[in-house]
C-alpha cells in the first residue's frame, strides 16, 4: 500500500530555508519555491508564531531555530 505525502507551504518554506543555510530574505526563498510572496509570508508568520523561525528586523531576514 502506498501513502501519498502532502507537503504544506510550511514544509516547503522550511526546506527552502534549509537550502539557504537557515537564514534568508523572502526574495531568496522565492527563488526555490513556486509559491507567491504572500504565501511565503503567511507560512513564515505561522512559523514565527510557533517559535520555529525568528525574524531579524535589522537585516530583514528569517532564521530557522
Amino acid at each position: 500500500m502506498q501513502h501519498m505525502i502532502k507537503f504544506t507551504n510550511i514544509d516547503k518554506v522550511t526546506f527552502a530555508l534549509c537550502l539557504e543555510e537557515g537564514k534568508a530574505h523572502i526574495s531568496d526563498l522565492e527563488f526555490h519555491l513556486t509559491l507567491t510572496k504572500t504565501q511565503i509570508k503567511q507560512a513564515l508568520t505561522q512559523m514565527v508564531a510557533q517559535g520555529k523561525v525568528v525574524y531579524e528586523a535589522t537585516s530583514q531576514k528569517y532564521m530557522l531555530l
